[in-house]
């Protein structure tokens, strides 16, 4: 018994002069927080502009980094391109899927510490539901045929039937009712706007365009890690690789894809633009390439297994795509041989019931990179005893070509798959269905329908419509995910389009960024979904 108490005696003297030292009691022992790494700027340097910025409308990169970053909308898109709630709290969808109400976060707050509600919601939405539908996203507004708010927290959206991309409509930026009322939505210009929702709020643009945004502290997932973050527009090259070296940007966004040495005082990476190089094939009845045998052949031989799924790397709807494989020409005379296309005209050109295959192929005279492509195309053919009729063409006549009497076969052209811009292939907004491009119903129909339609090829098929259905009506990401990826493989089947490249964004950052939670990654034009926990390492 003496050697325990002896034991504890002891114990009490440490106990005494460690009693001594400050922190002065226990409570300060257990409860003490880490320190959060606050402060500090982060600069984001970008070659294009941003000038003037509208709520249904991004026409740059710059612009895209800035609406991101300053605003909020029901939803935002994560670093996967997925919807996830922002300013929404909850969400449900009605049994027949055409009402849902959404439930804001409670007391919520604009930048200026004033509420935000859902009158601000329903203003946004009948503002912009207003508009001439001059860009894709006032069209998909057309969907919602009401909106109204029966208390602060609550909107009930009426749609005319269940519409899935909603969801990622909801990452529009909500507009504050009391600033912007007396104002016509068609002239606001957000970049000029100080009070916002977002984790930074504008604060000025310095002498030489660099825009400076100041830490939002009533930012819904709390105040921003970070005290500012500027964006530097119409960058150099060379001034950002510069600007990175020395500290003075920690981000750039490169205008062309240089080669950078693993020495550098920086990392860098690649992300995919929203952007696709194809060959769209003209599968009307009265053009030859209808023949899904000789199509086939035609791709073959061109080494491109890859069939338009527009849905970017790293998207929650990602589809596996083929890899290319090497091409091999007699498979493809083997396979037009098989299809019928086995005898020959007096001038050697392959012929099948009398009828010699000849293929007028349509390339932009403004694009050196499709018109490379097109020479490949053309010598492939020949080399298959194929006739081609070869046209390169300026922009307007490219277009006429692409309607009636749609005088091609093969057309190589650009495509984007935005949502707000014809100049911009944005990614703010991105939603991954290719519904414009391939649904039956998106045809032009002829003469007399004067649509501006997507659906180049022609492309008709019953069993994609049904998928494509699905996915519209499908408001479970993992349900619609599953439904565009069986309309992406029976499109695959049918070999409407060909991916031929995909243009990337080469971005390099400096190594004192760093990110609290989530990941720091810059592979996906969304990296700045979490620019809130960024911070600078010292």
């Amino acid at each position: 018994m003496r050697r325990v108490i002896r034991w504890l005696g002891v114990v009490g003297c440490l106990w005494s002069l460690w009693a001594c030292q400050t922190p002065t009691s226990w409570q300060e022992v257990v409860h003490q927080p880490t320190p959060l790494p606050r402060g500090g700027r982060v600069t984001i340097a970008v070659p294009d502009d941003v000038a003037t910025v509208v709520p249904w409308q991004v026409t740059s990169r710059a612009s895209e980094l800035f609406v991101s970053l300053t605003h909020s909308g029901l939803m935002r898109l994560d670093d996967h391109g997925a919807p996830q709630p922002e300013l929404l709290a909850d969400w449900s969808a009605s049994s027949d899927g055409r009402v849902i109400t959404a439930t804001l976060h409670a007391d919520l707050k604009w930048s200026d510490a004033t509420p935000l509600t859902s009158a601000d919601v329903v203003f946004t939405y009948t503002a912009l539901k207003s508009l001439v539908a001059t860009a894709p996203i006032l069209a998909e507004l057309r969907h919602i045929t009401d909106v109204q708010a029966p208390d602060p927290l609550h909107i009930r959206f009426t749609l005319d039937a269940p519409y899935a991309p909603l969801l990622t409509l909801w990452a529009l930026p909500i507009l504050p009712k009391k600033v912007l009322a007396t104002q016509s939505i068609a002239s606001i210009n957000l970049r000029n706007l100080a009070t916002t929702a977002g984790a930074f709020t504008y604060k000025n643009v310095d002498a030489n365009g660099a825009i400076l945004l100041v830490a939002n502290p009533n930012y819904v997932h709390g105040a921003p890690l970070l005290d500012e973050v500027v964006i530097m527009p119409n960058s150099r090259d060379a001034d950002m690789v510069a600007g990175i070296g020395n500290g003075s940007i920690d981000i750039a966004e490169l205008h062309e894809a240089p080669q950078l040495s693993a020495t550098n005082p920086f990392s860098h990476t690649q992300y995919a633009q929203n952007v696709f190089g194809v060959a769209a094939f003209n599968l009307r009845p009265d053009h030859l390439l209808a023949d899904t045998a000789l199509r086939l052949a035609v791709q073959q031989a061109m080494s491109q297994t890859t069939t338009l799924a527009m849905v970017l790397p790293q998207s929650w709807a990602d589809t596996p795509i083929s890899t290319t494989t090497t091409a091999v020409i007699s498979d493809a005379k083997s396979l037009l041989d098989a299809a019928g296309w086995d005898t020959r005209d007096s001038t050697g050109i392959r012929q099948k019931a009398g009828v010699s295959l000849q293929v007028t192929l349509l390339a932009p005279a403004d694009n050196p990179l499709l018109l490379q492509y097109a020479d490949q195309y053309a010598a492939v053919l020949q080399a298959l005893d194929i006739a081609v009729v070869r046209h390169n063409l300026s922009h307007a006549e490219y277009v006429a070509q692409l309607i009636p009497p749609y005088d091609f076969d093969i057309a190589l052209l650009e495509l984007g798959n935005g949502r707000s811009s014809a100049q911009y292939a944005d990614t703010w907004l991105y939603d991954p269905d290719p519904r414009a491009l391939l649904y039956g119903g998106e045809r032009n129909q002829g003469a007399p329908d004067i649509r501006g339609s997507l659906n180049i090829a022609g492309f008709a098929d019953s069993t994609y419509d049904q998928a494509s259905d699905s996915a519209l009506k499908a408001y479970d990401s993992k349900a619609r995910g599953t439904a565009l990826a069986n309309a992406a493989q029976r499109a695959q089947m049918l070999a409407p389009y060909v991916v031929l490249y995909r243009p990337t964004t080469t971005v390099i950052y400096g190594r004192r960024l760093r990110v609290l939670t989530g990941s720091l990654r810059f592979d996906a034009p969304w990296y700045a979904t979490n620019a809130a926990r960024w911070f600078v390492q010292p």
